[in-house]
């Protein structure tokens, strides 16, 4: 990136910048007003995109004078240009060039701006001189309906941050809201977009437009410490169970209830069995003895298929048969998440259950990397286990391997913790397939010194499989893969070969195809591994739901010629419909004598027609997570939807049942937020205390399962509202009990990136120690306007009861709560302790 420049030299209250994939960057007063601008080139009616600048490389430079310049040159020459950002005393001016020599017409759209909402949304609004409507809440629908104002010569802004008008001359602009807009570029902030869509240049024409933008940063004054001590209410309910809907997942295919109960007690001497039972009732509720059942298990005299169990539970015990050890542990889940409270107990309900999965081969697709190990191994332990998950297909070529020469690359695994990780996987039951990329998707490892075995190596995506020493490399990576992870199954890849900077050839992708992909499958036949590979390549338009990506029937059918019988296809579709004809490859692949997989990605609909196809065809399935390079806890706080699909998946493969999503009686996200976070749940209402400054309480309300007494909240300091600028340094409550736990109400003002710190919770003991607690946007807090759910704690109406650090023992005399960052504004609503 280019180094930010000071707008205003002596005060520095503004500063623009140029990041080469990601576009303009403007802070006002430190805080970045906008993050991001784009422009992008495609062909009329088709929309084929023929330059981009998020991925097209750009050169950019600054010149003596300040000016940022931006020249750009794609689709073989034919749309090139010159953008200029330059200094003014009161502003910027930004001057864009878009020119076209190729054939025909070209649509240009010139996004000038990705504005973050909340330094704008909490102040007035003018389209050409005119007042705009309020737009706190984001926006819903498509984007039609997402449309602020505009088309406009001018967009001013008066927000408590700083006025920020903008002229553009040559053309007009609109402005969006993006805000939980489902789009990549949209998914990471809260953005409003501001441009122009469907600009047309013909050939030898250039277009060209100008914005002149005048920022005047507002001043705040220094904010100052708050403190009070705190004034406790008695309850006799402070904490009370939770609702239990683990229960509502995978119904058995033979049940036989008694309507009776068994009540689980503390056992003297638990099998071993016992034990993983009541470590199990543990993670979901609270338990200070190993309470479970006298159980009977039988591993090898089940009469249902492998993984499935019976399970025979009456008041005298459960008994347990099972073909394999897969069986029993899942029978042991289904217990556990049986369990309900009966008069201040854990009780199963009695009965004859017998289970077994309808799709064999179930499987999550998801990515190795640097930081993941930890996170993956809870993962697996609270998620994916539980969900009766069998396979797992980890995209791995992000790992330092010994046959790529050069340097680590930022977020790439070591090789240790990759076996680790396999290891891990295995040892929870499930069985681990590499994926490395090895024909497109392939700048881990053509981008940097091996840039010459690139196809294009401007734009470093596809190998070039007929040069010998490209597959020679990749050929080494798969034998030092297969040394280390000894796996039964490798999977090659193999998707959108050809998608990024191809030449004008339409065959030259079948031709390095025939003469890379041959050698891959006679690479796995030699070193005794099956091959598997994305099946997109070898659909041709009309073969199947969408992802239909070969140029001709000829070539589909071409490159299906190569598949040796032991391959697996992966056969991946996303549309999201009812219509299982529409999975029709499933059949293609089956005819031609190869299995399959049908690979959905998170939309609900999608996952369900898809796995129903899958039933009728006797094929696998695959949950497909496309969250970054890295699957880690920050993954579930930007796209807690691809995770919330597990348990759609895991259900609907399981059990095959054909029930509309909505219908399905439970909130899929909110189970997996409480299998990675959830904290376990009392048997019985406990006593405690709610604290409020004195004489301020409002009003008393229940935030999952704990009862606050709110008082009018008190924040820190946040530019972005007039509220937030009287807001404090820190705050400081004086609350003193012993041995509990203690939570607070809390929210934040500003509208901050999944996964943001915005504070810190830091509990005082009265010998000196202390904890800390990192407050997450998303994860633990949301702003008002934010209605979506938190993920790491309960909330209610925008409010979030986040738990403090104690420790057992220490008496806490104080919680503080410090900021991190200048613009989140971190409010405290109410504090309860139990």
């Amino acid at each position: 990136m280019l180094p930010f420049w000071p707008l205003l030299a002596t005060q520095q209250e503004v500063r623009v910048g140029y990041e080469p994939f990601a576009g303009l960057q403007v802070a006002v007063n430190g805080v970045a007003v906008v993050r991001g601008s784009s422009f992008d080139y495609t062909a009329p009616g088709s929309g084929k995109s023929l330059y981009s600048s998020r991925w097209a490389p750009k050169d950019v430079s600054r010149l003596p004078d300040g000016t940022i310049r931006v020249r750009y040159s794609g689709d073989n020459g034919n749309a090139i240009g010159t953008h200029e950002f330059k200094q003014t005393l009161t502003g910027l001016t930004a001057h864009y060039e878009f020119r076209w020599r190729g054939e025909g017409e070209a649509i240009v759209q010139n996004v000038i701006a990705l504005v973050w909402a909340p330094a704008v949304c909490h102040g007035d609004i003018k389209f050409g001189g005119d007042f705009g409507a309020p737009f706190l809440k984001p926006t819903p629908g498509d984007w039609d309906a997402r449309k602020l104002g505009g088309p406009t010569s001018s967009i001013d802004f008066e927000s408590q941050l700083a006025r920020i008008a903008v002229d553009v001359r040559g053309q007009t602009v609109a402005l969006y809201d993006a805000r939980n807009y489902e789009q990549d570029w949209a998914k990471s902030g809260c953005l409003f977009w501001m441009g122009r869509k469907g600009m047309r240049v013909a050939q030898g024409q250039t277009l060209e437009m100008t914005a002149e933008w005048r920022f005047e940063p507002k001043l705040m004054s220094q904010p100052n410490a708050f403190a009070t001590d705190l004034t406790s209410e008695t309850v006799p309910n402070a904490s009370i169970p939770v609702k239990n809907d683990f229960a509502k997942l995978f119904p058995p295919k033979e049940s036989q209830p008694s309507g009776d109960w068994l009540t689980l007690a503390p056992l003297a001497a638990p099998s071993e069995d016992s034990r993983r039972l009541s470590e199990l009732l543990k993670k979901r509720w609270v338990l200070t003895d190993d309470v479970g059942a006298e159980l009977a298990v039988t591993r090898d005299g089940s009469p249902v298929p492998e993984e499935g169990f019976e399970v025979a539970v009456s008041r005298s015990g459960v008994r347990i048969k099972a073909r394999d050890e897969a069986g029993v542990t899942n029978a042991l889940q289904f217990l556990a998440d049986r369990a309900e409270i009966r008069g201040g107990n854990l009780a199963l309900p009695c009965g004859t259950f017998r289970d077994w999965p309808t799709v064999k081969w179930r499987g999550v697709h998801l990515f190795s990397g640097a930081d993941t190990l930890d996170f993956q191994s809870r993962l697996a332990s609270n998620v994916l286990a539980p969900l009766r998950f069998n396979h797992v297909l980890v995209q791995c070529e992000r790992t330092i391997w010994d046959a790529v020469q050069g340097p680590p690359k930022s977020g790439f695994m070591q090789r240790p913790d990759l076996k680790r990780l396999f290891e891990m996987y295995r040892e929870k039951g499930i069985v681990p397939v590499p994926l490395i990329q090895s024909f497109g998707h392939m700048d881990w490892l053509l981008d940097g010194q091996h840039r010459d075995l690139a196809v294009n190596p401007e734009i470093p995506y596809t190998l070039d499989g007929r040069k010998g020493p490209a597959r020679d490399l990749i050929s080494s990576v798969w034998r030092e893969a297969i040394e280390l992870l000894a796996p039964e199954a490798v999977h090659f890849g193999l998707d959108e070969t050809d998608m990024r900077g191809m030449p004008d050839d339409p065959t030259l992708a079948d031709r390095i195809w025939s003469a890379l992909v041959p050698e891959l499958f006679s690479l796995a036949r030699s070193l005794k591994v099956r091959p598997m590979l994305w099946g997109d390549m070898m659909l041709s338009a009309g073969e199947g739901a969408d992802a239909t990506h070969a140029k001709s029937l000829d070539s589909a059918e071409s490159k299906r010629r190569t598949l040796p019988k032991t391959a697996t296809v992966f056969d991946w579709h996303y549309l999201n419909t009812d219509e299982t004809s529409k999975f029709k490859s499933l059949k293609l692949w089956s005819d031609l004598g190869l299995k399959s997989v049908a690979a959905s990605w998170w939309r609900p609909r999608n996952i369900r027609a898809h796995t129903m196809a899958a039933v009728s065809n006797g094929t696998g399935t695959l949950q497909t997570t496309w969250a970054g390079y890295q699957t880690t806890e920050q993954s579930v706080f930007s796209e807690p939807n691809q995770f919330a699909a597990y348990v759609l998946a895991a259900d609907y493969a399981w059990t095959g049942r054909t029930d509309q999503p909505a219908s399905l009686g439970y909130d899929s996200l909110d189970l997996v937020k409480r299998m990675l976070w959830g904290t376990p749940s009392p048997l019985r209402p406990l006593p405690g205390q709610t604290w409020a400054p004195k004489d301020t309480f409002i009003r008393t309300t229940r935030i999952g399962g704990l009862l606050f007494n709110l008082f009018a909240p008190v924040g820190l300091q946040t530019p972005l509202s007039g509220e937030g600028t009287t807001g404090h340094s820190e705050l400081v409550f004086g609350v003193r009990t012993s041995g509990g736990q203690v939570a607070l109400a809390m929210d934040c003002i500003g509208w901050e990136r999944e996964g943001e710190p915005v504070a810190q919770l830091v509990s005082q003991f009265s010998d000196g120690s202390e904890t800390n607690r990192e407050v997450l946007y998303g994860a633990d807090v949301r702003a008002p306007e934010d209605d979506r759910p938190t993920l790491r704690t309960d909330s209610v109406e925008g409010v979030a009861a986040v738990r403090c650090g104690t420790t057992p023992g220490k008496q806490l005399v104080r919680i503080k709560v410090v900021g991190v960052g200048q613009t989140a504004g971190v409010r405290v609503h109410g504090v309860t302790s139990w």
